[in-house]
C-alpha cells in the first residue's frame, strides 16, 4: 500500500511538471486559429522517428501513423506535435495505435527534424511501453495537450 502511494504521489508530481512545461509552448486561443498545417515529407518522417523513439521500451518496433504539421510555428520555439504510436510493453506483444504528444524543433531549413515524446495515452503514467494500465491523469494531459495545438481528431493519421 505504501509502495502504491508513493508511485501515485511521484505520477502526480511527473504530471504538474509536465502541464507547467506544455504550457510555456502553449499557443493561445488566437495563435492557435492562425496555425497552418502541412504534411511531412518522408525525411521529416525518418528523422522524427529517429529522434521520438529513444523514449521507448523498443524503439525499433515503434510505428507510426503521422498527422499534419504546423508550417508556421512561433520563431525560435518548439511546436506540440500529436499522432499515433503502436510500440511494445515488456511482455513483447503490441499496445495497439495511441495518442501521444510530442515538442517538434526544426533545423535551419525549416525542416522538422527533431523531437521528444512527452505523453502517450493510456501508458500508466510513464512514456514507455512498459506499463499497460491507462493513467487518467496522462490520458488526460495528453488529450488537453493535443487539442491546444489543433490535434482533436487522429482519424487522417497514416
Amino acid at each position: 500500500m505504501k509502495r502504491q502511494r508513493l508511485l501515485i504521489l511521484g505520477l502526480l508530481a511527473l504530471s504538474g511538471c509536465a502541464a507547467a512545461k506544455f504550457d510555456a509552448t502553449m499557443p493561445t486561443d488566437e495563435q492557435r486559429a492562425g496555425l497552418q498545417y502541412r504534411q511531412l515529407s518522408a525525411t521529416e518522417k525518418e528523422s522524427l522517428r529517429r529522434s521520438l523513439v529513444t523514449t521507448l521500451k523498443d524503439p525499433d518496433a515503434a510505428q507510426f501513423k503521422w498527422m499534419p504539421v504546423v508550417t508556421n510555428p512561433p520563431p525560435g520555439k518548439p511546436i506540440g506535435y500529436c499522432s499515433l504510436l503502436n510500440g511494445k510493453n515488456s511482455y513483447g506483444g503490441y499496445t495497439g495505435f495511441r495518442m501521444f504528444f510530442a515538442l517538434l524543433a526544426q533545423n535551419s531549413k525549416g525542416e522538422y527534424d527533431r523531437g521528444e515524446i512527452t505523453l502517450i495515452h493510456g501508458s500508466g503514467g510513464g512514456i514507455t511501453f512498459g506499463v499497460d494500465n491507462p493513467d487518467a491523469i496522462t490520458n488526460e494531459l495528453t488529450e488537453r495537450s493535443c487539442a491546444k495545438w489543433g490535434y482533436t481528431d487522429l482519424s487522417a493519421a497514416n
